[in-house]
């Protein structure tokens, strides 16, 4: 049984902190409701594959082979494709890190912004296999773990997002998944987890919307960082609990609810929460995107051209992703009137259509020209807080309007899972990985299957 936290005071968020850690080292898998073992198996799956999809990108070709050195440890998997390499376990964190993200297809948790299981997972699997753990301590230490860094989200909110979740919460999650694979002592976790909140980044927020890619290594440095606090805290280096709270709310101004960390604890469980992407594209533009080929059906591919205007309303995140002529790709994943553009001209949105062939396509270049953003009003409460309501005018003044409440692959409208498996994830793996689909089914289906060490299911999941 998990134990039950004491109750802080309610402006000592430390405690709070330092509580919620340890209590995260107690969950174990027959503690979780069936849906919550259930929901931590797809995200496993959808970041897994969120790794994969990207394996022969050049960039994140160089960092791996940046990491991983002939002579070290063979520790710990790289998912690089058909090639079984593996590393040093940091190394390797490291690398699945920045892999995990590039494509802009990992899962992500709806209350706030945070993509705990992008920050937990490549340091826990990194740890996952030369520590020996089962399938069910692997999944107990993701939800745990994800608990941990969502409830860190939730209780410091900031008024503005300047700084980039991942580079501010990664190191947190990171920490986090590495104490809990690790089998770190609760007093040890709270000085890991503690730690990795002092490690903490100042990744602009602006750096995703210029496309500049650094910050897609930022969760890479997070997992690396993770691994190494983890391992330190067994030597008496950790940090202390007030770490969070002084960085963001006394240094950085955010706002403090302490009594996020521990409310519900064991109770409710963050991971359900979650949302899956069915676009490569930032999550904030995803209802554009889903009304937007709505619009593409009803008007037919052969009458994209005629398009002389499109009106986008939108909630306040959204309207920050107004550059119409993005230079990277992942400038593009961060530009709504690209993401409109390329919906209309493709009808898809997947990674070739942020690529560089895409941005230069002249067709999609003319309409993001033509894209008009202004604020969704009222704004509607949440699950509908993320709406876009577009209005496509034509040149000869037929006009078309479709609003989209909440995208899906939200949690109010999750992915099916012949959709999330049979069509993104075996889309992301399944030509180097055909077995990848089948075993996440098979486990789905007997769950007893997790009480196999973690190593023998990847091998499952990787059988080329």
């Amino acid at each position: 049984m998990t134990a039950t936290p004491t109750v802080p005071p309610p402006d000592d968020p430390a405690t709070a902190f330092a509580d919620l850690v340890r209590w995260a080292t107690t969950v174990r898998f027959a503690d979780l409701p069936e849906d919550v073992r259930r929901r931590a198996l797809l995200v496993l799956a959808d970041d897994l594959g969120a790794m994969i999809a990207v394996r022969d990108d050049p960039q994140v070709v160089a960092v791996r082979d940046s990491l991983l050195h002939a002579g070290a440890p063979a520790e710990a998997t790289v998912f690089a494709g058909r090639e079984r390499r593996r590393g040093e376990r940091a190394a390797v964190a490291a690398a699945n890190g920045t892999a995990a993200d590039w494509a802009e297809m990992d899962e992500g948790y709806r209350p706030a912004t945070c993509h705990a299981g992008l920050y937990v997972l490549p340091a826990l699997l990194a740890e996952a296999e030369p520590r020996g753990l089962t399938g069910e301590q692997l999944l107990a230490a993701l939800v745990a773990g994800y608990e941990v860094v969502t409830r860190v989200a939730r209780c410091w909110r900031h008024a503005e997002m300047v700084i980039h979740p991942h580079a501010l919460l990664g190191p947190i999650g990171a920490a986090a998944g590495a104490a809990l694979g690790s089998g770190r002592s609760a007093e040890e976790a709270v000085a890991a987890v503690s730690a990795g909140a002092s490690t903490a980044m100042l990744g602009p927020f602006d750096h995703a919307l210029r496309g500049h890619l650094v910050r897609n290594a930022w969760t890479g440095i997070a997992a690396w960082t993770g691994i190494q606090v983890a391992r330190w805290s067994a030597f008496g280096i950790g940090g202390h609990p007030s770490a969070p709270d002084t960085a963001f709310a006394r240094a950085m101004g955010a706002g403090t609810r302490p009594g996020e960390l521990t409310n519900g604890l064991g109770e409710t469980w963050a991971i359900r929460d979650g949302y899956h992407k069915l676009f490569a594209c930032c999550q904030y533009a995803h209802a554009t995107v889903e009304a937007l080929l709505g619009v593409r059906e009803e008007l037919g591919a052969d009458r994209v051209d005629e398009i002389g205007r499109i009106d986008v309303r939108t909630h306040p995140l959204a309207l920050k992703l107004d550059d119409p002529r993005p230079a990277t790709s992942l400038a593009a994943k961060f530009s709504l009137p690209h993401a409109a553009a390329a919906a209309l001209v493709l009808g898809r949105l997947d990674a070739d259509a942020c690529a560089p062939a895409a941005i230069a396509d002249p067709r999609i270049a003319t309409l993001r020209d033509r894209v008009r953003m202004g604020p969704f009003l009222p704004a509607p409460a949440p699950p509908h807080d993320r709406p876009a309501t577009v209005v496509v005018r034509l040149q000869d003044g037929t006009t078309i309007e479709r609003t989209c409440m909440s995208a899906i692959g939200s949690p109010d409208r999750p992915l099916g899972d012949d959709v999330l498996l049979d069509e993104k994830l075996h889309g992301a793996v399944g030509a180097v990985h055909p077995a990848f689909v089948p075993t996440v089914r098979r486990l789905l289906e007997r769950p007893e299957l997790l009480r196999r060490p973690w190593e023998a299911t990847l091998d499952d999941l990787l059988e080329a």
